[in-house]
């Protein structure tokens, strides 16, 4: 029979953006990961504080022997401070086997303090983002009309987080 191991997803911080893996690995956001003896195959409920929250999703990391149900406990525990209860129900592994209902406890830290060490790094973001806003002229294109649609190209790729050249030649 399948199970839920929840060791790891007992505590979450609504300020960290993937539970601290740094990758911006989109399934992980606003999550914690629950490992999973068996891969799922058919996704059931899963509340917070009796909540409805989306079912999560199962990957196999190259860091993990198990699979790691990437929870998005992020929708409902948001405050800091308190304590969250989580349940999963309905859950099936690969091959029908049912996961048991489990029930868990996660826990957001205190709201943080401002000890003004960075007051200097918002300044400067903000007379960067200051400078850097661009107005566009309304020539009649906007205000959009409904159903309209605009394509927008942009390329968010660096040097280091993507080294093969782009296909647009704009965009080299």
């Amino acid at each position: 029979m399948p199970f839920f191991i929840t060791t790891l997803a007992g505590k979450y911080d609504p300020h960290d953006i993937d539970y601290n893996l740094f990758t911006m690995y989109y399934p992980a956001t606003r999550c914690v990961p629950v490992l999973c003896t068996k891969k799922v195959a058919r996704y059931g409920v899963a509340t917070v504080n009796g909540k409805k929250i989306d079912s999560g999703k199962c990957v196999k990391l190259f860091q993990s022997p198990l699979p790691v149900l990437f929870l998005p406990v992020g929708q409902q525990a948001d405050e800091f401070g308190k304590t969250y209860t989580v349940k999963l129900s309905g859950y099936e592994g690969e091959g029908g086997s049912k996961f048991p209902s489990v029930t868990f406890k996660v826990k957001t830290p205190a709201p943080r303090t401002d000890d003004g060490r960075h007051k200097e790094n918002e300044l400067t973001a903000k007379r960067v983002a200051d400078e850097g806003i661009v107005l566009l002229q309304n020539d009649g294109v906007l205000p959009l009309k409904k159903g309209e649609r605009v394509t927008l190209c942009v390329n968010a790729c660096s040097s280091i987080m993507c080294p093969a050249p782009s296909p647009l030649p704009s965009f080299q």
